[in-house]
């Protein structure tokens, strides 16, 4: 599924996702039943034809994400990550903040560097530069540390896996734009341009 998914095959992604989310489901597997919910919501946020998958991945990481043992750590960045995106998206930058600091906190402990991360990644940046953005200069501190924080992330991600440079560029550079660093930002989006080519 994320083969197909980061190759641009959605539908059939979307496919194999739902079968994830169902054989989860049958055999009660939460990690499965995860992995299919949150491949579901990032087609979502790309495609618009799942309303239903935000509704339950927040079930689901209600009643596991704070369980000991409940969610490995990388599944819940990603699961969080999407879910900050989604948040945003629907305007309610509150649980946004909420669930982009759980990953973020994450990252402070360790840095989770596992392939399947990338959709998590990129919604928590797009989450984290919007919250940035719609603060005050007084109210933007503690996003402008989870940004870093995560920006610093996102370089080791992509050093490591060759297909997240895009995105480690893309939210780099928006966030020199934020800073008014507008010279930096346009090379920044230009690498961008070049490393997704």
């Amino acid at each position: 599924a994320v083969n197909l998914h980061q190759s641009g095959r959605l539908p059939e992604a979307r496919e194999c996702y739902d079968r994830l989310y169902a054989l989860g489901c049958r055999h009660g597997i939460i990690q499965v039943q995860l992995w299919g919910l949150t491949g579901r919501l990032a087609m979502s946020l790309l495609i618009g034809d799942d309303p239903e998958a935000i509704d339950l991945l927040d079930q689901l990481l209600s009643a596991h994400a704070d369980l000991p043992g409940g969610l490995s750590r990388a599944d819940a960045i990603l699961a969080f990550g999407l879910m900050a995106q989604a948040r945003m998206r629907a305007g309610d930058a509150d649980k946004a903040q909420e669930a982009a600091g759980r990953v973020v906190r994450f990252m402070e402990e360790s840095e989770t560097i596992s392939f399947y991360l990338l959709p998590g990644y990129q919604g928590l940046g797009e989450a984290l530069t919007t919250l940035f953005a719609s603060r005050t200069t007084t109210d933007s501190r503690q996003e402008r540390r989870m940004l870093e924080i995560t920006l610093k992330t996102f370089r080791s991600f992509a050093m490591m896996y060759p297909t997240a440079r895009p995105m480690s560029l893309l939210w780099r550079g928006v966030h020199a734009r934020l800073l008014g660093r507008e010279a930096k930002a346009q090379r920044l989006i230009a690498k961008c341009v070049d490393a997704a080519s």
